[in-house]
């Protein structure tokens, strides 16, 4: 399967489910949330309420994973071993995320960005699964 499917995938979604340990480390958590996909650096960038637990489980353990929240013909991307951690709202980040998410600008103010950057990654499309790596 080409790359070219999990970009179109990553492209297109809109959710994505994040699983980190909890910060005690005694079980895993997972939230949904929005994210848009970096294609050149490939990176899934979220945000999150700047003092959220979630924050406080990424910052304690940053080895996470990722599935996206397939919809219609149920494509997926799904990654183990990913590095999930805070990055700064530079000019690039800001346009890809707002410009996908417009309503998103208002919760600037207390919100952080975070990247989830993996160099593998399971599709499965049209009912096939292969494995990326970049």
């Amino acid at each position: 399967m080409q790359k070219t499917e999990l970009t179109r995938i990553l492209t297109a979604g809109g959710q994505v489910a994040v699983a980190t340990l909890t910060e005690d480390a005694t079980s895993p958590d997972v939230r949904i949330v929005i994210f848009s996909y970096m294609p050149d650096t490939h990176q899934l960038i979220f945000s999150t309420v700047s003092d959220s637990p979630k924050t406080a489980e990424i910052t304690a353990h940053s080895t996470g994973a990722f599935t996206t929240i397939p919809a219609g013909n149920q494509d997926v991307v799904r990654a183990k071993n990913v590095t999930v951690k805070k990055v700064d709202a530079t000019d690039e980040i800001t346009s890809v995320y707002y410009d996908k998410y417009p309503f998103a600008k208002k919760m600037a103010d207390n919100h952080s960005f975070y990247a989830l950057e993996f160099t593998t990654a399971e599709v499965t499309a049209d009912g096939e699964t292969a494995t990326v790596t970049f």
